[in-house]
């Protein structure tokens, strides 16, 4: 039998003010996948971080993000995404 596919609405939860913006969870499906909203006041920066157990991508709306991430030998590397680009 072939199921119905039912469209869903849920309404986004805050996960909290944070010292560099804000972050929005829109969806989340446990242990397959989040969709964030982040929203990051200028001049601020978020933490380093490394997610052993989770794959992630963003996508930029708008302003300028500079990334700083790991290359596949181990060093610190630094670029910057703009509008209508992505990363992952």
């Amino acid at each position: 039998m072939i199921g119905t596919a039912v469209a869903k609405f849920p309404p986004s939860q805050s996960v909290g003010e944070r010292y560099w913006g804000e972050e929005l969870l829109l969806v989340l499906s446990s242990k397959n996948y989040t969709m964030k909203k982040l929203i990051t006041r200028a001049g601020q920066k978020g933490g380093l971080q490394y997610h052993r157990l989770k794959d992630e991508a963003n996508y930029v709306i708008s302003g300028r993000l500079l990334l700083r991430y790991e290359d596949e030998s181990g060093v610190l590397r630094e670029k910057e995404v703009g509008p209508d680009e992505w990363f992952h």
